[in-house]
C-alpha cells in the first residue's frame, strides 16, 4: 500500500502518536525501515531510555533491549520486513525496561510505502502482556515464551521434575520457503501443529517456538519410551493429513527427546541438551527421533572447547602447533627418499590431541586455512635446510581439501617457496583422494597443472578410500599413489586383497606412476608387500613421526656422515 509523506506529515504523525498514546492503553509506533528511524510516544521513550526523537539506529537499539534468547526471532522478522517478504507484522518478545526488569511485549503492525521516496514504514502498536500466556498467531499453540515459566512453576514447587521434552522440526523447511515461499512453509507448520494437537493428551503441553519448532513438555513422570510413541503418533497423523490433502503437501519431521527423573537441572541446561539432540537427529539422516545421550553431548562439548582452544592457538601465533616428520624409503634399497610432514597440536587443557580429532575441527571451522599456511612455511623451511645436505630430499606436505576449495592455494604455496628459499623439486604436495577427487572437477586439474609447472610433485594420499580412477589421477600430474594403511593391512592377511593391490600397482606403473605403501610395521609385512609392486614404503618399521631434531639424528645424520666419508 503506497502513501505520500511530507516533512509536515511526519511531524503530524508524531503529534498523533503522542495523542493516541495519551488516550488509549496502547502504544502506537512508526518504524522507518529504510532510514532505521523510530517514532514512539514520550511515555514509551522514557520507559526504555530512548531519549532521541526520532530514535536513530533504531533496530540496533531495540535489539539491545530484547533479552538474548529472543533476539534471533526479532532479527528474522526484521529481515523479512526489509525484504518485503511480508506486509503484516505480528510477534511477541521480551525486553528489559530501564529498571532492567523483563517486560513481555506483543508487537503488531503493517508495512506501508511512501510513493515518492519508496521508503518502507512499519506502522503498528505495542502491548505490554505481562506474564499472561501468549498463543502463537499461526498455530494457536502456546508460545514458548511461556514454556520456561510453566517448567519453573513445577520445578520450584516440587524441587525436582520427572518427564520429558520432545522437540519437533520440519525437515528442509528452509529449502521449502526458498522454493515455494514462506506462505507455503507456514501451511506445513500449521498442518504439523494440528497433528500435534490431536496426539496430545492431558499430560502434555504443546508450544510453538520462535524457530518454527514445536515442543512437547511432560512433567508427570512419563519417559523416553512414551516420547518415542508420541513421535510415532505424530508421524502417523502427518501421513493421514498427507492422504487427506491428496499428497499436495508432504514433509518429514525430525525429533529430539530428553527424558529426566527426579532432575534438578536448570531449564536452560535441559533445553541446551534438547537442542543438541534434535541437531543429532538431523545429522543422522533426519526423519527420526533421537534420544539424548550424555556421551554424545559430552563429545559435542569437548569439540566446542577444542575449537575455542584452536582459535586461541592460531591467534597466539600458532602456539601449541608443531611439525613431526616420518621417513619415506625406497622399497627395494630401503634408502631414505624423504619424509612426510605431520601436524601435531598440544593444548594446556587437554594435552596432546590426536590429529584425527583436531584436524577435522580445523577444517570445520576454516582454521585449517591459516594453519595450513603455517604448515607450508614451516615444512618448506625445514626441507630447504635438509636439502642442503641431501639435494634430492623430498618433503611431503598434506593439503586439506578446504585449503584448495576456500583459499588461494597457488599463492599460498608460492609465498611459502619464496619465503623459505626451498627448491620446488624438493617439495611433494599430498592430496587426499577421498576428500574431493571423486567429483573430478576442472578446478583441481588446473591447480595441479600449475603445481606441475612450478616443478612441485603431486602424490595421492590414502588411495583406496575413494573412487577415483587411475586415468583421472594421471591427469592430475600425480607421481605417486599412497595406498592407505587399512588397504595394505588387509593385503598382508588376505590373498584376494594382495591380488587387488598387485593389480593396482601394475596399472599405476603402466601410466608411469609410483606406489607407496603406508603403515608397514613389521619385517614380515615388508616381505609380503615387497612382492606386490611397491616403489616406496612408509611406516613404523622405518621410523615413527618425530621432531626435526630427532629425525635428523636418526635418519639424516647417518646419511650425511656416509656421504662425506
Amino acid at each position: 500500500m503506497d502513501y505520500k509523506f511530507s516533512e509536515e506529515d511526519i511531524s503530524e504523525i508524531k503529534k498523533n502518536i503522542n495523542l493516541l498514546n495519551d488516550l488509549a492503553d496502547t502504544n502506537v509506533f512508526v518504524l522507518n525501515i529504510t532510514k532505521d528511524q523510530l517514532l514512539i510516544s514520550k511515555q514509551l521513550s522514557a520507559q526504555f531510555n530512548l531519549l532521541d526523537s526520532p530514535v536513530e539506529n533504531a533496530l540496533s537499539k531495540i535489539k539491545n533491549l530484547i533479552i538474548p534468547e529472543d533476539r534471533e526471532h526479532f532479527e528474522e522478522e526484521c529481515v523479512k520486513l526489509a525484504k518485503c517478504e511480508k506486509e503484516e507484522h505480528s510477534i511477541e518478545y521480551r525486553v528489559f525496561n530501564k529498571k532492567q526488569d523483563v517486560e513481555l511485549l506483543s508487537s503488531h503492525g503493517k508495512i506501508i510505502t511512501d510513493a515518492d521516496t519508496n521508503e518502507k514504514l512499519l506502522v503498528g502498536r505495542l502491548e505490554f502482556i505481562g506474564n499472561s500466556i501468549l498463543n502463537d498467531n499461526l498455530t494457536d499453540l502456546i508460545s514458548d515464551v511461556q514454556l520456561e515459566n510453566d517448567f519453573l512453576n513445577i520445578q520450584t514447587k516440587d524441587k525436582t521434575v520427572s518427564g520429558f521434552f520432545l522437540k519437533i522440526d520440519i525437515d528442509n523447511l528452509g529449502a521449502v520457503n526458498e522454493q515455494y515461499g514462506n506462505a507455503y512453509g507456514d501451511k506445513e507448520i500449521k498442518m504439523l501443529a494440528e497433528c500435534c494437537k490431536r496426539v496430545a493428551d492431558e499430560s502434555l503441553k504443546v508450544y510453538r517456538s520462535h524457530s518454527d519448532e514445536i515442543i512437547f513438555m511432560n512433567l508427570t513422570g512419563k519417559n523416553a519410551i512414551d516420547a518415542q510413541r508420541l513421535f510415532a503418533s505424530i508421524k502417523r497423523e502427518i501421513s493421514v493429513e498427507e492422504e487427506r490433502t491428496n499428497y499436495e503437501m508432504m514433509f518429514t519431521v525430525s525429533g529430539g527427546t530428553i527424558a529426566f527423573f527426579d532432575d534438578s537441572s536448570s531449564f536452560s541446561d535441559l533445553i541446551r541438551k534438547l537442542d543438541f539432540t534434535l541437531s543429532e537427529a538431523k545429522r543422522l539422516g533426519k526423519n527420526k527421533n533421537a534420544l539424548y545421550a550424555a556421551t554424545a553431548f559430552n563429545k559435542h562439548l569437548r569439540e566446542l572447547e577444542i575449537k575455542r582452544l584452536l582459535r586461541e592457538s592460531v591467534k597466539n601465533n600458532f602456539e601449541g602447533f608443531c611439525m613431526n616428520f616420518q621417513p619415506i624409503v625406497n622399497a627395494q634399497t630401503k634408502a631414505l627418499i624423504g619424509c612426510e610432514a605431520l601436524l601435531r597440536w598440544t593444548s594446556n587443557e587437554f594435552g596432546a590431541i590426536k590429529p584425527d580429532e583436531f584436524i577435522p575441527l580445523l577444517e570445520e571451522t576454516g582454521l585449517v586455512i591459516p594453519v595450513g599456511r603455517w604448515v607450508l612455511l614451516t615444512s618448506f623451511r625445514q626441507a630447504e635446510l635438509w636439502a642442503r645436505e641431501k639435494p634430492d630430499f623430498q618433503m611431503s606436505v598434506n593439503l586439506s581439501y578446504i585449503q584448495i576449495k576456500k583459499s588461494d592455494i597457488l599463492t599460498d604455496v608460492q609465498n611459502a617457496i619464496t619465503q623459505s628459499f626451498v627448491k620446488p623439486k624438493n617439495i611433494v604436495l599430498e592430496i587426499t583422494e577421498s576428500g574431493y577427487l571423486g567429483g573430478q572437477n576442472d578446478s583441481i586439474l588446473q591447480i595441479t597443472e600449475q603445481f606441475s609447472k612450478m616443478g612441485i610433485r603431486i602424490d595421492i594420499d590414502d588411495f583406496g578410500t575413494g573412487y577415483s580412477n587411475l586415468r583421472y589421477l594421471q591427469y592430475l600430474h600425480a607421481e605417486t599413489l599412497k595406498l592407505d594403511y587399512t588397504f595394505t593391512n588387509k593385503a598382508v592377511h588376505n590373498e584376494y586383497d594382495r591380488n587387488v593391490i598387485k593389480h593396482i600397482a601394475a596399472m599405476a606403473h603402466s601410466v608411469n606412476m609410483k606406489v607407496c605403501m603406508e603403515g608397514v610395521e613389521y619385517k614380515s609385512e615388508e616381505e609380503i608387500l615387497s612382492k606386490l609392486g611397491a616403489d616406496k614404503f612408509q611406516g613404523y618399521l622405518y621410523g615413527r613421526p618425530t621432531t626435526a631434531e630427532k629425525f635428523y639424528d636418526e635418519h639424516l645424520h647417518e646419511f650425511v656422515k656416509n656421504a662425506y666419508n
